[in-house]
């Protein structure tokens, strides 16, 4: 169980079903039915948006999360490969 305040990892974060910002802070909905407040860094919170615009763009789960955490790796980069139709595995060799 979570309780209100705790801190929680970003990938128990991604396991939450319903979360939404305000200002800066990051509420979910807890497994309990609770709401908990969840703190992240500016760092953070770049790596989750970066993970979100991915996933939106067509990526799977676990190249999302791998690119999304690559700083060095350009967002738009990543999203235009899979736009202009090349395969998952053939854009992650060229991103690497």
């Amino acid at each position: 169980m979570v309780s209100p305040g705790s801190r929680l990892g970003l990938s128990l974060w991604l396991d939450l079903s319903v979360a939404r910002s305000v200002s800066g802070m990051t509420y979910a909905l807890a497994e309990t039915g609770g709401l908990v407040e969840i703190e992240e860094t500016e760092d953070e919170r770049v790596t989750r948006w970066r993970e979100g615009e991915l996933l939106l763009s067509g990526w799977s789960a676990g190249f999302a999360r791998s690119i999304a955490n690559r700083l060095d790796i350009d967002l738009h980069v990543a999203c235009g490969l899979l736009e202009s139709r090349c395969d998952q595995r053939t854009a992650w060799r060229i991103l690497r």
